[in-house]
């Protein structure tokens, strides 16, 4: 048998990437063609062809049935960020009067992510309906930071939408978007007072409220401004409002100053509802040293039933007030607690406001020897703060 020339592999490889590529261009083709025919399934192989199928995929969506369209807008998200030769066909179906291809348009851009920010940016300038405003601002939401160059065209959006459902949409983007979507703020508190227009405005009201107060809280502390309805909000007066959940998680992220918060939480721990117990008393931990005139509010946290509260509540205002006889009090008692964990608190709390109290230094000093290893470390622990005070 003759045998062939050492650099035959070499020899191959050389070839033009025309004839390589050939059989996948007929592989595409005969796909398309499928797809084309009604064979659904066809979109999966051509989705698997990855770049090479977003011409064919792309000559689907301008030239078929919306049936066809649809499969071929979808195919072409799959594919992704490698599809984004599609990104003007596809923008240009968010403005079909099909709401099911204009939805699949959008949700298509959003998965090709940053690259089609630019034509979103565009639709939301050129859009004709609220429909076509709100599918830009899904496929926003979809692209979520990386979609921060459409900001000062989503503003003027918010002004044109008056149905509560596409309202959600533009608000979803801007919560998506985060910090870099800091100029829609006003919009966003406007939209909370006024939820929208329509038949089912007054049932969408609270919804839409929720999605404003959930965006207000990603943007973070540049929506400071929105601390009064979001203080407002928090405390619904239906306890099992969710809007209170949101509302507290949305002041906590923006950082509101404690004069707002600690009275909200209060509030809440005092009501009970959708908010955790554990998370407002772990916030109520955390929250920065509170205004003589927030102290005032605090009072009452001293007399809760839970021992926690009363411990953090403690810590709060020993923060302002170290020697307040009430929070040595509660403290000191709290290291007389059954569960060790409480313990390990107070001792902690006690380290960091430091009373001139001795009580509470002979308080530490029993705690030092508590049959609980944490309690003892804790107590020490307290005790050497004292020390360097």
């Amino acid at each position: 048998m003759k045998k062939l020339p050492v650099n035959w592999f070499a020899c191959w490889l050389l070839l033009p990437s025309s004839v390589a590529l050939a059989g996948d261009n007929e592989t595409v083709k005969k796909l398309a063609d499928d797809l084309k025919a009604g064979n659904g399934r066809a979109a999966d192989g051509l989705v698997k062809q990855g770049a090479a199928a977003v011409g064919a995929l792309t000559e689907l969506l301008k030239t078929e049935t919306n049936l066809i369209k649809g499969h071929a807008a979808q195919a072409l998200g799959r594919i992704g960020p490698a599809a984004k030769a599609a990104i003007p066909a596809l923008a240009e179906a968010i403005a079909d009067q099909d709401q099911t291809l204009a939805a699949q348009g959008a949700l298509a851009l959003g998965q090709i992510g940053s690259a089609s920010v630019p034509a979103l940016t565009q639709v939301l300038k050129d859009a004709k309906s609220e429909a076509s405003l709100a599918h830009a601002a899904r496929a926003l939401k979809k692209i979520g930071p990386d979609g921060k160059g459409a900001v000062a065209a989503l503003i003027p959006a918010f002004r044109k939408v008056t149905e509560p459902a596409q309202r959600a949409a533009l608000v979803d983007a801007a919560g998506a978007i985060g910090p870099a979507a800091k100029d829609t703020v006003p919009s966003l508190i406007e939209y909370y007072k006024d939820p929208g227009k329509g038949e089912n405005a007054a049932v969408m009201a609270q919804q839409t409220r929720i999605h404003v107060v959930v965006a207000l809280g990603k943007i973070g502390k540049d929506a400071k401004d929105s601390v009064p309805i979001l203080v407002e909000a928090a405390k619904s007066k239906d306890p099992g409002d969710p809007i209170r959940f949101h509302a507290f998680e949305a002041l906590s992220r923006i950082g509101a100053p404690a004069e707002d918060l600690v009275p909200v939480i209060l509030t809440l721990l005092k009501e009970g509802g959708s908010v955790p117990r554990p998370l407002l008393l772990e916030t109520l931990a955390k929250v920065g040293n509170p205004t003589k005139e927030s102290v005032a509010a605090l009072q009452e946290g001293l007399r809760d039933k839970d021992a926690l509260v009363r411990i953090y509540t403690a810590q709060l205002i020993g923060k302002v007030d170290p020697n307040n006889p009430a929070v040595v009090s509660v403290l000191i008692e709290s290291l007389q607690e059954k569960d060790a964990k409480l313990k390990v608190l107070a001792a902690e709390a006690l380290g960091i406001i430091r009373p001139r109290d001795e009580s509470a230094v002979d308080a530490l000093r029993m705690a030092a020897e508590d049959a609980d290893a944490n309690v003892r470390k804790a107590a020490a622990a307290a005790l050497e703060k004292f020390k360097k005070k």
